[in-house]
């Protein structure tokens, strides 16, 4: 994804990657410098998938009360969801999933506090 540049500049972007291997890196978008990383191996419930899997996403979370330069980053996988810093890369929160999911996650604001919402559709359920 593209997010706005650490340094503040308004003409310069950087880029987070995240990889299947549990890696997300943030890259300066002038230089291509890594600015952060985060392995997920020391985080238990850190996202994965398989190699051409269509569930995953990385995006960012919208939310009224935080300013678009901070909105944190959300990573799905096959497995759990991870919310990141968008600023440093640490794992705010993370979460298994109870079943694996089949989908892609569905991201939309259902409750009415402005922030987003993530729906994950299993073969025997959904989970919100």
């Amino acid at each position: 994804i593209v997010v706005e540049s650490l340094s503040g500049r308004r003409n310069t972007r950087d880029v987070i990657v995240a990889l299947n291997n549990g890696m997300v890196h943030r890259l300066h978008g002038g230089s291509g410098r890594r600015e952060w990383f985060t392995t997920g191996k020391h985080h238990e419930n850190f996202p994965t998938w398989e190699e051409g899997s269509q569930n995953a996403v990385l995006t960012r979370l919208q939310s009224q009360n935080v300013a678009p330069s901070m909105r944190p980053v959300l990573l799905a996988g096959e497995n759990s969801l991870a919310v990141l810093s968008v600023k440093t890369g640490a794992v705010l929160a993370s979460v298994p999933f109870p079943q694996t999911s089949t989908f892609r996650p569905v991201l939309a604001e259902v409750s009415g506090d402005g922030t987003t919402d993530v729906v994950i559709l299993s073969s025997d359920g959904i989970w919100g």
